[in-house]
């Protein structure tokens, strides 16, 4: 665990200093995504019962801030 701990430290560390912005992509979706893959629903007290689904890659969120000019972005899972 420790050993992991410490790559992703480096890996951090690394690809901030070559000009790379960490961002986090939602886990969950109100909507199903473009996916041909069956759903994972998720339901939560907080959201008062609405029905959530899991996301299965963070790919379109990446997609959407290259689009918008963010040419440099990395998200670890």
């Amino acid at each position: 665990m420790i050993a992991l701990t410490i790559c992703i430290a480096h890996d951090l560390a690394l690809l901030t200093n070559e000009g790379f912005m960490e961002v986090d992509a939602p886990l969950l979706h109100p909507f199903q995504g473009d996916s041909t893959s069956r759903p994972i629903f998720a339901e939560t007290a907080t959201y008062d019962g609405l029905r959530f689904t899991l996301t299965s890659s963070p790919e379109l969120y990446l997609k959407k801030l290259l689009v918008s000019g963010f040419d440099k972005v990395f998200t670890i899972n």
